[in-house]
């Protein structure tokens, strides 16, 4: 019976654990995908960069 018992609490936490683990890749993955949605739009022209909120546009530079 306590063998069982053991058996059950360690098969609970394994998968507990895997669970946990699934759900920090989950949301790790959320989080750089948001993170390069957001940088996308850093690259392209014309706008001022997220780096520098100070720097000018293009078009007021020249």
């Amino acid at each position: 019976m306590e063998w069982e018992l053991n058996f059950l609490i360690y098969l609970a936490l394994f998968f507990f654990l895997l669970f946990l683990l699934f759900l920090l890749l989950f949301l790790l993955i959320q989080q750089l995908l948001s993170s390069a949605a957001g940088t996308a739009g850093a690259l392209q022209p014309g706008r001022p960069s997220l780096r520098e909120p100070w720097g000018l546009p293009r078009e007021q530079e020249m």
